[in-house]
């Protein structure tokens, strides 16, 4: 039985220890439903690499150089990650993204 309490974060998380590849889809479907999710005015272009490059399209999906499904292995899961943190972090408080922070930083030690 799946853990309800698990989010998004945790379930890709644990799915990619475990080796299985993790697609996060946003369920963002235009443009205005972007605007109303993201009132900050982050934008899914503002998510690029050292080198500058787009790792997301412009909905919100993963992408290099904003063209759905490029990119390498590797960019690809750097993708859906980013992928999954425009489609949720907008809606937490600074606690929680603290806690997420934490929990990325776990992968540098």
């Amino acid at each position: 039985m799946k853990d309800k309490t698990q989010g998004p974060f945790a379930e890709a998380a644990a799915l990619m220890h475990k080796g299985f590849p993790v697609l996060v889809k946003n369920g963002v479907q235009d443009r205005a439903q972007l605007e109303r999710l993201y009132p900050e005015g982050i934008t899914a272009k503002q998510f690029v690499t050292r080198a500058n490059e787009r790792v997301l399209t412009d909905d919100g999906e993963q992408g290099m150089h904003g063209k759905q499904g490029i990119g390498s292995t590797t960019e690809r899961h750097q993708g859906q990650v980013a992928a999954a943190i425009y489609a949720n972090c907008a809606q937490l408080d600074k606690h929680q993204l603290d806690e997420i922070i934490e929990w990325v930083r776990l992968y540098k030690k």
